[in-house]
């Protein structure tokens, strides 16, 4: 198999679940009940009784019912802040409309993003190439290197020209993404730390880094390899208890009846 098509097809398997459309929205629906049952997870697992020490590490030398337990609550805990990142930012991804118009409502001056910008058709004017449209960035912000650029994808679509490794950026996020009328060459907008407008747009521009790792090079890549590993370990483990829990309750019901 072309690892090529290898890819894409893990990809789609990802996002989609090779489903379509209907297979987004699923998935986005799956990690915001996942997110749901991370948070009601940390108010059970929470230590009133301030046994801090117990809650946060694996007993020795216990039973597999206790290991268990043990196990599911402690990588539960250490992998919740990277967990509910990567869960947040795939609904982000998948919802992006509804996603972006509720970041809106508590930062008003938060920017739509570049699929809402459309290109003028000028009469007899033809659209210019990638080429074209990266001198134009180029032009106008030189330094970084070229990441990628997005063609238009109709006759009133955009070229979306991202340039990484931008000097002077934000060392967590040194790219800058410049939205080009196909027809004018005009510029219609900028997407970089230093263009940022409201406190959602940061929001915003942080849940892709955060998904990927990017944000925190090889440390966030790492953090999101072993929340990987971490997912089957906590979600087996909770069906386990699961079917513990529901053993000890039907063996009660059997010895009352």
């Amino acid at each position: 198999m072309d690892s090529d098509y290898l890819m894409d097809f893990i990809f789609q398997l990802h996002f989609s679940l090779l489903l379509g459309a209907n297979g987004t929205v699923a998935v986005a629906f799956v990690a915001l009940l996942l997110i749901i049952s991370l948070i009601t997870g940390l108010i059970i697992w929470w230590p009133v009784n301030g046994h801090w020490r117990k809650a946060l590490t694996i007993k020795r030398n216990t039973g597999m019912v206790r290991f268990n337990f043990d196990l599911h609550k402690t990588f539960s805990f250490y992998f919740f802040p990277t967990l509910g990142a990567v869960l947040l930012s795939g609904v982000y991804m998948n919802l992006n409309e509804p996603f972006v118009w509720i970041t809106q409502q508590f930062s008003p001056s938060t920017r739509e993003y570049p699929h809402k910008f459309l290109s003028s058709p000028v009469n007899g004017m033809q659209s210019m190439g990638m080429e074209h449209a990266w001198n134009i960035a180029m032009r106008h912000f030189p330094g970084g290197k070229l990441n990628a650029i997005y063609p238009p994808d109709s006759d009133t679509g955009v070229f979306t020209v991202v340039q990484r490794d931008v000097p002077q950026l934000n060392a967590y996020w040194p790219e800058r993404q410049i939205t080009i009328d196909q027809y004018s060459g005009e510029i219609l907008d900028v997407r970089a730390p230093d263009t940022r407008r409201s406190a959602g747009e940061t929001f915003l521009d942080w849940q892709w880094p955060l998904h990927s790792g990017k944000a925190f090079g090889w440390i966030g890549r790492i953090l999101i390899f072993l929340c990987g590993l971490a997912c089957p370990v906590i979600y087996i483990t909770g069906v386990i208890r699961w079917l513990q829990k529901r053993q000890v309750r039907q063996t009660k019901i059997r010895r009352m009846s």
